[in-house]
Parts: structure tokens; C-alpha cells; sequence
């Protein structure tokens, strides 16, 4: 399993892994951000890699709107 991910300094990122290893069905990224605190953590999956390309653009520009383009569930 690879995730990739970007964070800041305050403990937020955002990461992607492919597959069964986070629990995502058979060729779903598991799209996950974390807003600090371990218990702030949750995911999605989806399976078009446009989806989660935006996500991080708009992480690292700092634009949050992404975030409530999803349904997420806690991990």
C-alpha cells in the first residue's frame, strides 16, 4: 500500500491510498483528511483520480471548500 499525503505544521493533511490496504474497495482511492486531532479523522472513497487530484490542490492552496463536496465518515 502507498498513501501519499501532504500536512501542515498544525497536524492537518490530506491522503490518498489505493485499494484494499485502507479498506476501500477494489480500485477505489481511500481519500482521507485529518484536521488536527486523531479523533477529527475521516475518509471517503471514490474512484476518479480527477476527485482526489482536486482535493489537494485545493488543500495546499488553502481553499477548504472541497471538504464539503463529500460525504466523509470517521476512521
Amino acid at each position: 500500500m502507498n498513501w501519499f499525503w501532504l500536512d501542515r505544521p498544525d497536524g492537518t493533511y490530506v491522503q490518498v491510498g489505493l485499494g484494499l490496504g485502507p479498506d476501500a474497495p477494489d480500485g477505489h482511492y481511500s481519500l482521507e483528511h485529518r484536521d488536527g486531532a486523531t479523533e477529527r479523522h475521516v475518509r471517503v472513497f471514490v474512484t476518479d483520480l480527477d476527485v482526489v487530484a482536486a482535493a489537494f490542490r485545493a488543500f495546499a492552496s488553502g481553499d477548504e471548500t472541497w471538504r464539503s463536496a463529500h460525504t466523509w465518515t470517521e476512521v
